[in-house]
């Protein structure tokens, strides 16, 4: 962590998949065939946060050793370890080399001489994944200086760090990738070592390893069981509900949705939610109305009041909604208008009043597991939720993950003393 709380970043970071791509680590796990663990394992190491070439190889040595597994150091050295140990040296980096097409960039090393050819340093979030040298460095016949707060370049910048390396130009690199039987053995085992207890000292520090025991033989094992235990039985529960999608009982159908993905590992959401969209029927009275302002001039908008009742079937609805247009034909002497258009044969024409019929989609969901034979009908349900007053609303809301709002008022009227 930066200062200010903010993460630091150096510029040997790279993506997790970076590290896997280049073949640092496994694509299996030798304690499981269990595809889920595999995935989720493999996934969360590749896809956490940018870090060093070792961070990655040792979350995987520590995965690998199995869920009660405890490894010390020593028992993480193998190829994959001592090839991570060269990125960490600066003897690996990202880089340009030559062929007969010409220049390319990718992670490169000195043909023949193997020198150091980056520092890792602090960086910044938007550069640290920059090339440790650039191409021109292929072609100078100067000398190449390596500080510990510059890449490599023909010009020595004597205030940025103790001096490195020193090339005579132009620098000659080969590609990591087909080359990785070559340098596996290329430092000793004790400079592994060193590379490997430094970055678990960083690792545990940071949380990313769980040290077990101290001293000589320390151990320590991976950070992330609970968490891939935890989405792992999601995703079986996910796999083996009871019922079908598409189940329907007392008018509530088994929906799944809401489907959530972890390293290629799906996890579904179910509920019950009503078979048949679920509509209440409300009134509205529109008419047109004039707004007054002695500066801009008198206006027209248009208003609506909604009527404080609800119908559960839209004929109902439309029935009333009918009667009361029908009593706006007796209206007033158009004298009284105060909202006066006429047409082109200069007939007076009414203001818009007229009472409309509009729809309310009611969402409800029932938790998957509930016994959902036990419930009412959606219909039944929402009127056993809105006609009870408060308290009765707020004894049965619990019954559903998601369900209408309380949108009535239910209070006793005191009569004439």
């Amino acid at each position: 962590m930066g200062r200010y709380g903010r993460s630091m970043y150096f510029t040997g970071y790279r993506d997790g998949q970076i590290w896997a791509d280049l073949g640092l680590i496994g694509n299996r796990l030798s304690f499981t065939d269990d595809e889920v663990v595999t995935k989720l394992g493999l996934g969360y190491i590749t896809h956490n946060k940018v870090e060093c070439a070792m961070d990655t190889v040792i979350r995987y040595e520590l995965l690998n050793a199995g869920t009660d597994g405890e490894i010390s150091a020593k028992q993480m050295l193998n190829p994959r370890t001592r090839l991570a140990a060269l990125f960490e040296a600066g003897i690996v980096v990202d880089g340009w080399y030559k062929d007969d097409e010409g220049k390319h960039r990718g992670w490169v090393f000195q043909e023949d001489e193997y020198n150091q050819l980056h520092h890792n340093h602090v960086s910044s979030a938007w550069s640290h994944d920059n090339v440790h040298f650039n191409a021109s460095m292929l072609d100078t016949s100067n000398t190449i200086y390596l500080r510990q707060r510059e890449k490599l370049s023909d010009y020595d910048y004597s205030w940025r760090g103790k001096l490195i390396s020193k090339i005579k130009g132009p620098l000659k690199t080969l590609p990591f990738s087909g080359n990785e039987r070559l340098l596996t053995n290329l430092l000793e085992d004790k400079i592994v070592l060193r590379y490997i207890n430094k970055a678990l000292n960083r690792m545990t520090k940071s949380g990313k390893a769980v040290q077990v025991t101290a001293g000589r033989g320390r151990t320590f094992r991976w950070d992330a069981w609970s968490w891939l235990d935890d989405i792992r039985n999601k995703h079986l529960v996910s796999e083996s509900k009871k019922r079908k999608v598409g189940d329907t009982v007392n008018g509530w159908v088994y929906t799944q949705g809401d489907k959530q993905e972890y390293f290629g590992v799906p996890i579904y959401q179910h509920w019950w939610q009503p078979k048949e969209e679920l509509k209440v029927y409300k009134i509205k009275l529109i008419c047109d109305s004039v707004n007054t302002s002695s500066y801009y001039g008198n206006t027209m908008s248009t208003n609506k009041a909604t009527l404080p009742f609800f119908f559960m079937e839209k004929d109902g609805a439309q029935n009333v909604a009918g009667t009361l247009n029908a009593s706006l034909e007796h209206f007033t002497d158009p004298a009284n208008y105060v909202i006066k258009q006429i047409d082109e044969d200069f007939n007076m024409i009414a203001p818009d009043i007229h009472y409309g019929v509009y729809s309310f989609v009611q969402e409800f969901r029932i938790d998957a597991n509930a016994e959902v034979e036990e419930y009412d009908e959606p219909a039944a349900a929402y009127l056993s939720l809105m006609t009870k007053g408060k308290e009765g609303y707020d004894a049965k809301k619990a019954l559903y993950t998601k369900r209408p709002n309380y949108n009535m008022i239910m209070k006793k009227i005191k009569g004439d003393e």
